[in-house]
């Protein structure tokens, strides 16, 4: 699956889970423009190489719901 439809999969179902929940639902997480970086060494100059696990994800978790982040490795 790609980003794009990806991305337009999460907006569909905030908005559908947005349209059932009221505005005093309870958040039990909030992350707010979370990122993470690694630095990897295989530049061939030795230059370290910073990449972006997860870059400005913001998200809110509500009783009831599953979050799962799953990346490249697994």
């Amino acid at each position: 699956m790609s980003v794009r439809n990806l991305e337009s999969e999460l907006e569909l179902k905030q908005r559908t889970r947005g349209a059932a929940r009221t505005a005093s639902s309870e958040v039990l997480m909030r992350l707010d423009r979370v990122s993470m970086y690694f630095e990897r060494n295989q530049s061939m100059f030795g230059h370290a190489q910073k990449v972006g696990a997860v870059v400005d994800v913001s998200l809110d978790i509500h009783p009831g719901e599953i979050i799962a982040l799953v990346g490249e490795s697994g």
